[in-house]
């Protein structure tokens, strides 16, 4: 009897061991940025310092919006410079669309906020290892953007 025990824990072992290892997350960077109650100034940077050490993952980068349901605008243009230990390596401007056109928000409301995802690029190698500085500033025409809370920076492995 004892030994048909042993038996029954060891497939339950093995089914929870693969679980937990298929489940693990494929997030390699992920860092919020708050705003605060001022709003977002036009020089104020969203900064985020990267460690990549791995150049063979293929990885998919993207940003997550929080704001209030008193946010005036259906969308938000954003100036987006990446730096390595070598410079400047990018320098981008891009517009991510926070409502419909009918003025429904995108992505989930929690609370309070509404939280909006938006990938940046998809499936992309960094060709060095080494540290990447991302900075990100609105480029709204307001000088201080309202009801902006958080902005979040990550990378994950591509699927």
């Amino acid at each position: 009897m004892k030994r048909k025990a042993k038996f029954q824990v060891l497939p339950a072992l093995l089914v929870m061991a693969v679980f937990t290892f298929s489940c693990q997350s494929s997030v390699v960077f992920d860092e919020v940025f708050e705003l605060g109650e001022q709003g977002w100034h036009k020089d104020q940077k969203a900064v985020f310092q990267v460690e990549i050490s791995d150049t063979s993952q293929v990885l998919d980068v993207g940003m997550t919006f929080r704001h209030s349901d008193d946010y005036p605008y259906s969308n938000i243009w954003l100036f987006v410079d990446m730096e390595g230990d070598k410079g400047v390596l990018v320098k981008d401007t891009l517009e991510f669309f926070l409502s419909e056109t009918d003025g429904r928000w995108l992505g989930k409301k929690r609370g309070d906020l509404y939280e909006v995802s938006a990938m940046y690029q998809h499936a992309v190698k960094l060709s060095q290892p080494g540290s990447y500085r991302f900075e990100i500033s609105h480029g709204m025409r307001r000088e201080v953007l309202p009801e902006i809370v958080s902005v979040e920076f990550w990378m994950q492995n591509a699927h």
